[in-house]
């Protein structure tokens, strides 16, 4: 079969019909996974010690673009009791 894949930009980007455009777009699930995250880390962090595998310095952290999504770059960590 074929596939069809709709551009929405165009559409997305008109005043006439999105008047909040400006504004801030958010994520569904944010708030679940902001608390997630939470409780994860304040549960690992006082039993462990985290430490790059690399340099910190060398660490990049500028986000990874694929397409429709931003993805933080990966890089390992040594969890030390």
């Amino acid at each position: 079969g074929t596939r069809v894949m709709a551009c929405l930009t165009s559409v997305l980007n008109d005043d006439k019909e999105f008047h909040t455009q400006r504004r801030r777009r958010a994520c569904i699930g944010e708030g679940l996974a902001r608390m997630e995250m939470f409780l994860i880390l304040t549960n690992i962090l006082p039993h462990f010690t985290l430490k790059p595998l690399v340099n910190p310095e060398d660490i990049d952290t500028i986000p990874v673009q694929t397409g429709l999504f931003s993805l933080p770059p990966s890089y390992e960590l040594c969890f030390i009791p």
